[in-house]
């Protein structure tokens, strides 16, 4: 029987400058995005990206699965990579200088 564990890909934060790595899928496993959440606390418009990257790629932008221009004081769900399924190894990235994060996925191991 396969275990399922629900976990905290990214627990609350503020997002750093730059790509931040968010989540990598332990071996032996898949994973699926339940939940996605962005605030922009700020004054000012932020650009958030998010790239999903296969096992053993380098991120780069044919990764990229959503950009979206949050306004200031603003929140957005992300329903771009919501349910998606990553492979063991898979990597989440997201860019968004300032932002606040939260993302949720479910675990299985096979």
């Amino acid at each position: 029987m396969a275990l399922i564990n629900y976990t905290q890909a990214v627990i609350p934060q503020t997002l750093p400058a730059g790509d931040f790595l968010a989540y990598t899928v332990p071996a032996n496993t898949v994973a699926q995005v339940r939940a996605s959440t962005f605030y922009n606390k700020s004054a000012a418009p932020i650009t958030l990206k998010v790239s999903v990257v296969p096992s053993g790629a380098t991120l780069g932008v044919q990764h990229q699965v959503a950009q979206k221009n949050i306004p200031a004081t603003s929140s957005y769900l992300n329903p771009e990579i919501i349910n998606h399924v990553l492979k063991a190894g898979d990597k989440l990235y997201i860019n968004g200088e300032g932002l606040n994060a939260y993302i949720s996925v479910m675990e299985q191991v096979t």
